[in-house]
């Protein structure tokens, strides 16, 4: 589509620890309630994140507390195994 004007939201002064889902739940229902997708290219996002788990969250509609809780065993598990590894507290 030509001469159209992308919009994005600055986040370079957004805090660095962890990942805030925030941004993603606000695009996806800001693109809901557009009556379109937030997610053109699924295979991609999958690839990106690993998984197709956190595309299905969004799709179903998940809250923030639901997808980190959904995440949260696997999470622990890796910071266990991690926690072998590491050679500073």
């Amino acid at each position: 589509m030509p001469k159209q004007r992308l919009y994005g939201e600055r986040i370079q002064h957004a805090p660095a620890k962890g990942i805030s889902l925030s941004y993603f739940l606000r695009w996806r229902d800001q693109f809901k309630a557009a009556g379109r997708s937030l997610i053109s290219r699924p295979d991609f996002l999958d690839k990106l994140t690993g998984s197709d788990q956190f595309r299905i969250m969004l799709e179903k509609g998940w809250s923030e507390a639901e997808i980190r809780d959904a995440w949260k065993r696997d999470l622990d598990a890796y910071k266990a195994l991690r926690a072998r590894y590491l050679l500073y507290p």
